[in-house]
Order: structure tokens, then sequence, then C-alpha cells
């Protein structure tokens, strides 16, 4: 049986870890705006249009902010029954603009989420966990690359594009605000770090190593994430209101 193609849309830090998920089990081709042909080893550098040409299903490793633009520039070279993978950390929006953006190219949209990025796979990829919104989707489309995903040992959560934001607000959107927050602190390793402060640094360290164009999407396109960004404040406050009146009650040291 010929091997399914791929394509890669795009080929910054995400897009990189995709193609070494995939690259054993797949044909690949990349589209990139960085790269040319002869630039990486082993990764076949295409245009656009040779890239969706040759593939069956195309993953999309663009900005949340840049889904409308790329969906623009691939509708002239889609052919029906291509499958097309949205792997942005926000479903509802991203689904949206590529279901209107691509309504007349009669394409399979399969929104996922891959929940690990350049550093938490840095090791490979056994128990890490791949989300997969299947609500409008016949599943038999991407089954071969279920079947893939699961083989490298990886679990497959299902769940619709809506519950996925609601939860990625309060867990991904939380961890980065805080990761952000702590890099303003300007926290740094220290020879007498307990274990819950190198956790901390930890988080610093892997979703400050994102961009911020990456964090200012995931808080601005997941309509849920405002919610837990008051959250977060009134909490934060809450906290700083009751060690002041501690204090107050403790008076002078």
């Amino acid at each position: 049986m010929t091997r399914k193609a791929i394509g890669i849309v795009g080929f910054g830090r995400f897009g990189q870890v995709l193609h070494r998920l995939f690259k054993a089990g797949f044909e690949i081709k990349v589209s990139s705006s960085t790269y040319k042909p002869g630039d990486i080893a082993g990764v076949d550098f295409a245009s656009l249009k040779e890239t969706i040409r040759a593939s069956d299903a195309i993953f999309l490793t663009v900005p949340i902010n840049k889904m409308g633009e790329t969906a623009t520039r691939m509708k002239p070279f889609l052919t029906p029954g291509q499958v097309v993978v949205d792997v942005c950390s926000i479903k509802e929006y991203s689904y949206g603009v590529l279901k209107k953006a691509l309504e007349e190219n009669e394409v399979h949209i399969w929104p996922t989420h891959p929940m690990f990025g350049p550093d938490s796979a840095k090791n490979g990829f056994q128990g890490l966990r791949w989300v997969s919104c299947e609500e409008d989707i016949d599943v038999g489309r991407v089954q071969p690359y279920l079947d893939y995903i699961d083989q490298k040992g990886l679990a497959i959560v299902r769940v619709s594009c809506q519950e996925h934001d609601r939860l990625a607000a309060r867990t991904q959107g939380l961890a980065h605000l805080i990761g952000r927050v702590m890099e303003e602190v300007g926290i740094e390793r220290t020879q007498i770090d307990t274990a819950g402060f190198e956790k901390l640094i930890e988080l610093k360290e892997q979703t400050c190593n994102d961009s911020w164009e990456l964090f200012s999407d995931l808080q601005y396109y997941n309509e849920y994430s405002q919610e837990n960004e008051e959250k977060l404040q009134k909490a934060i406050n809450k906290v700083f209101s009751s060690l002041n009146a501690f204090r107050d009650t403790q008076g002078k040291r």
C-alpha cells in the first residue's frame, strides 16, 4: 500500500516537531517562507502549491492570527477530499475561520491540538496527549493518522472544540500567564531551590521559550480566556489583601 502523504505548511518550532513525529510513517513535503530546498538535511521543502498538491492531509502550523490568510493562499491548490488539519491551541476560532474560507473546496477540516511543544517533546512522544475534535468529520478520513499517533505512544483525547477551549483557558492559558509573570518577576535558579521553586522555573522556561505572538494569541482568540484572567487577578489581589491584613494585626517588627 502506498504511504499517505502529509504536507506541513509553516516550519517554525512546532512544525519541526510535527515533522519529527510523522517522518517515519509518511511522505512529507514542507512549505516554508523561511527555508528553501537543501537548507535542512532530511526535510523536503517545496512551494505551497507543490506541498498541497502532493498531500493527502495538510497540517497548518502557522500562528492563529495567520490562519485566515493561510487558508486564502491555499484555496487555489486544494482538491475535494483532502484533509486540512488545524493544530492551533484554540479550536473554535481557527475551525470557524477554516470552515468559512474553504467551504467551496469540499475538503475535510480536522480540528486537533497536540498537547505538547518542542520542550515537552524533546525526549520523545510517549505518554503525551493529542486532542482530536471529531464532531464534524468522518473519522475514517483521519483514522490512518490517529492510528499512527496511537502507535507512537500518544494518548488521544476526544472532546468538542468548545469543550477544548473551555478547558484550555484554565490549563494552557493560565500556565502561560503565570510563566510570563514569573519572567517579569525575574526568578532564576539558586543553590537552595525547593522542589516547588524548581517547578516554577521549569514553567517559566517552557512557556517563555514560545513566542510572545503565541502567548497573546492564546489569550485573545480563546473566548474563555478573559474570564480566567480576571479570576487570576482577583485571586492575587485577595491573597495580598489577606497578607496585608495579617501584617496590620502584627504591628511593626
